[in-house]
């Protein structure tokens, strides 16, 4: 499952690949020619394991909040908003008009995918797909693979060049060689290696600034999205410590979707929603519980001659759902 543009991903792969072969085939093999195997080695197996966690982080779902299948009335005029509460705190559940859902906390609509995503971080742009709740994991551990494999080639590439330079300016033959010269020559000699150690080298500082970016929100508790919108001005009710927030998403178990990826995005098929434990709730029947709950001057008006003691009751319903860490009404809800 990817973005619109599954070539995003394969044109990234290509600018990570094609250096890392140069390295491998020039600098990595007179290495080897020299004794010392282990920079091949040790590029390969950065390079293998690269690769696999940016394949997990483009072609797995972000954490796609499957669209409402039910036809929205239009004389329900659902609200922008709806105000619930959970864990002891107000929360608003903004409404999508595209999915036709109230979004649940830290869920955001991707203009790009055009899906609702779970704990939407944002959508990159490098492989093409949205960043969320069941693929950021893969995501961290692709970006620290990838800083690993881009100062390790950038590195062994510049120590390459500065091997072959001091060779030249002790050899016998070309005595007292000045080291303008020998630089020259060297590069004449291995022109790869200054390629590559100029390339990886620029790539690096992105690279590794994004890394420090994400090590910054995972230590702070915060996705991309709210950082940007800065959601937390003074207290962040989701983060419990550096520690903590390392282990819940490194050690958390695998987490389940709730779109079929054979499907089109956005959109679950029986099969998967029935695994998914998925249910929607019917948009008139969460317009009538707005309808009853909704204040004028401090006093509720009720609908159908339905007493406060049901209506606080349904209400409490969508509130104890939020509480059990489940998808919220009017969008979907993951049962026990």
């Amino acid at each position: 499952m990817t973005g619109p543009n599954p070539w995003t991903a394969m044109k990234t792969y290509c600018l990570i690949l094609i250096p890392s072969v140069l390295f491998i085939a020039s600098p990595g093999v007179d290495f080897a020619d020299r004794g010392d195997a282990w920079p091949i080695a040790v590029s390969c197996v950065l390079l293998v394991l690269t690769s696999i966690l940016m394949g997990f982080t483009a072609f797995v779902d972000p954490g796609v909040i499957p669209r409402n299948p039910e036809p929205e009335d239009e004389s329900a005029r659902l609200p922008r908003s709806l105000g619930v509460i959970a864990t002891g705190q107000q929360i608003e559940l903004k409404y999508c008009y595209t999915c036709r859902i109230f979004r649940p906390p830290r869920c955001a609509h991707c203009s790009i995918c055009n899906n609702c995503v779970e704990l939407f971080d944002h959508h990159c742009g490098w492989v093409g797909t949205c960043i969320g709740k069941r693929n950021y994991r893969q995501y961290t551990l692709f970006l620290y693979a990838l800083s690993s494999l881009t100062l390790f080639i950038c590195a062994m590439s510049a120590y390459h060049l500065k091997v072959i330079t001091v060779e030249y300016m002790t050899a016998p033959q070309l005595e007292d060689l000045p080291l303008s010269e020998a630089f020259q020559k060297t590069l004449q000699r291995n022109p790869i290696s200054f390629i590559v150690a100029v390339y990886s080298f620029g790539f690096m500082f992105f690279v590794i600034g994004l890394t420090g970016l994400h090590c910054y929100l995972l230590a702070t508790g915060q996705t991309t999205h709210e950082q940007l919108k800065k959601s937390f001005p003074f207290a962040n009710p989701h983060t419990k410590g550096p520690v903590q927030n390392c282990l819940a998403l490194f050690c958390a178990p695998p987490i389940s979707g709730h779109v079929d990826p054979r499907q089109p995005a956005g959109y679950s098929s029986t099969s998967s929603a029935t695994n998914s434990k998925i249910t929607f709730v019917d948009h008139n029947q969460l317009a009538q519980i707005v309808k009853e709950r909704s204040v004028d001057g401090g006093t509720r008006h009720d609908h159908d001659g339905d007493s406060d003691g049901e209506i606080d009751g349904r209400i409490g319903e969508v509130e104890v759902e939020i509480e059990r860490g489940g998808l919220l009404p009017g969008s979907v809800s993951d049962k026990d």
